[in-house]
């Protein structure tokens, strides 16, 4: 499973509204959930602020935002809403300075968040972005992007997914396709890509699908599969994790070479 969107966590810090003043409400039209009516608690070290002719709040200084057991956190956390005429309602959230998020299944971090509710699209950027959930781990050193209304996550800069079986993906560009009911449906990697799998074999490529139902994935261009002393070489492979077959196929005018090295006798 890869749940990673904190969608009414962002919805929360319209409770800026409410612990400041009385005026502009979030639009509930928004496609993401904002039925959770706990309390907002917004602490901060050094200020709260209301900016009418910018309009929009500001909590500095270890920034701190709750409701019910989801928290962000940051230096600061700064939220914009629209003119009157428009509504009122928020359309924007930034927070930079060490940002924390989590809630009961899932926790992410990084340096900076830029949260579109319109969109619904948030970008947490840094060199040490992470995002850990009950049973995946997804990390990179510049871009981590949700989209929300798609169930799609972007992972750029040395990227890398650990997924539940223990299986490492890593590449310079990773796109993460989700199931509704958020696990893990496919996986697109670009870049330098690399397959850690059990008992010491791995996989290099240009690019991999895989893709999570079948349990199969698809390289190609500059294939290297090794497993010890064994290497198969090509430009396009499958692998079956279910059944542990890796398949070199011919692309082209391109040769499918191997070299089998024969266990030493005692």
């Amino acid at each position: 499973m890869m749940k990673t969107y904190f969608g009414r966590l962002w919805l929360s810090l319209a409770g800026l509204m409410v612990v400041l003043h009385s005026g502009p409400a979030f639009a509930q039209s928004s496609a993401t959930d904002t039925s959770d009516t706990s309390p907002i608690i917004i602490e901060a070290d050094d200020a709260l602020e209301w900016n009418q002719s910018e309009r929009y709040y500001l909590a500095t200084g270890n920034a701190y935002v709750e409701q019910g057991s989801q928290i962000i956190e940051a230096e600061h956390i700064q939220a914009f809403y629209s003119a009157e005429e428009d509504g009122g309602d928020i359309t924007h959230v930034t927070a930079n300075g060490n940002v924390r998020m989590k809630d009961e299944t899932q926790s992410a971090r990084g340096e900076t968040l830029d949260y579109d509710i319109k969109t619904g699209i948030y970008k947490l950027t840094g060199q040490t972005l992470e995002v850990i959930t009950t049973d995946a781990t997804a990390k990179a050193n510049q871009l981590l992007e949700f989209f929300t209304l798609e169930d799609r996550m972007h992972a750029v800069g040395d990227a890398q997914i650990t997924l539940p079986d223990g299986r490492i993906l890593e590449a310079d560009d990773i796109q993460i396709q989700n199931h509704e009911d958020g696990t893990v449906d496919q996986i697109d990697a670009a870049g330098n890509v690399v397959i850690i799998m059990e008992n010491d074999r791995s996989a290099k490529a240009d690019t991999a699908i895989y893709t999570q139902k079948a349990g199969t994935a698809l390289l190609t261009g500059n294939v290297t599969i090794s497993e010890g002393g064994n290497i198969l070489n090509g430009q396009k492979a499958e692998i079956d994790f279910n059944s542990g077959i890796s398949k070199m196929l011919a692309s082209g005018k391109s040769r499918v070479t191997g070299i089998f090295r024969p266990a030493s006798a005692e």
